[in-house]
């Protein structure tokens, strides 16, 4: 005798599965001659039976009853159902629907590329006004389709599967614990589905942690650049200012002052423009096609004695700059 909830073996006088311990079936028997001198016993079963077994404890009455409709009306009909509105694509892995929701998942793809082509050849017969209009209308048979019809269809899609999978086990029709046995396990439901969502939550938490993360560190990482410039910057204009206030001129270049220090890596060139009075610290571009970043060192003259530098930045948000910067 097999086990309907998990297909294993056991001997016929058991009450109790040895896999999973639930209580094995005790159906009516009847006897059916099958040779001349031997008698087997053989279980009759309804549909109802292998229904049971197929859809398993999960909502069983709620499917029972779809299908038996279908049986005594002799064809299927229009129903609703909500998960398959909401999760058609989980549902169906839930109720082990593989190839179902396979050709559900791959459906939008194929739909939103064939949509795309038909609007971009229409569009240029029929022009841009022509096209939008028919962008609209088939955005909504899309949505319609990923939603709505697999809400009518789904109990319909399950019957016909439990169908099919029923008659895939007539070849036990000898043995039927064998095909509840068999039944029980293509049937029922999936914990597949569990790993999945734990699958997509372990990612989505990753991009969310990445998303704000990444652009932090980023962050981080410029704002010590600039820091490293500002500081190359301020020793430039302190050198520029001592020679002013020693000399009482501006030099002609950097080389006239006691500026002397090496760059590193973060500061391309640091120079002093005497036309416009200011000291320059240009850092590397992020890509060929950026103009590379500077910070202007602006003097200020207060009374006779001392030279006041302001930082600023154009290129640089003001968020990423040193606090005397900003």
């Amino acid at each position: 005798m097999f086990c309907p909830k998990c297909g294993l073996g056991n001997p016929d006088t058991s009450q109790f599965c040895d896999g999973c311990g639930s209580k094995l079936p005790m159906p009516n028997y009847g006897s059916v001659q099958l040779g001349k001198d031997e008698q087997q016993t053989q279980q009759r079963y309804s549909n109802k039976d292998y229904y049971e077994a197929f859809i398993g404890e999960k909502n069983q009455h709620y499917y029972l009853q779809k299908f038996q409709q279908f049986d005594r009306d002799g064809k299927t009909s229009l129903t609703w159902h909500w998960p398959a509105f909401f999760v058609a694509f989980y549902w169906m892995l839930y109720r082990k629907m593989w190839l179902n929701a396979f050709l559900y998942f791959i459906s939008p793809y194929i739909a939103l590329v064939a949509g795309g082509i038909v609007i971009a050849m229409l569009g240029a017969v029929l022009g841009e006004h022509a096209a939008s209009s028919l962008g609209v209308l088939l955005v909504t048979v899309f949505y319609i389709g990923i939603f709505v019809v697999p809400a009518m269809y789904a109990n319909t899609w399950y019957y016909n599967h439990a169908r099919k999978k029923i008659a895939e086990t007539e070849i036990y029709a000898n043995n039927p614990q064998k095909r509840f046995g068999i039944l029980a396990g293509r049937g029922g439901t999936s914990s597949i589905l569990l790993f999945i969502l734990l699958f997509f939550g372990v990612f989505m938490m990753i991009g969310m942690l990445a998303a704000v993360a990444i652009p932090a560190y980023q962050g981080y990482v410029n704002k010590s650049k600039n820091l490293q410039a500002y500081m190359i910057g301020k020793q430039a204009s302190d050198a520029v200012g001592d020679y002013y206030l020693q000399h009482h001129k501006a030099p002609a270049s950097l080389a006239d002052t006691s500026f002397h220090s090496s760059l590193p890596k973060t500061v391309q060139d640091v120079s002093f423009d005497y036309q416009a009075g200011v000291v320059v610290v240009e850092m590397p571009s992020l890509s060929a096609d950026d103009t590379s970043p500077k910070l202007i060192f602006t003097p200020h003259l207060q009374g006779s004695q001392q030279v006041v530098w302001t930082c600023s930045s154009e290129a640089i948000p003001p968020r990423q700059l040193p606090k005397d910067c900003q």
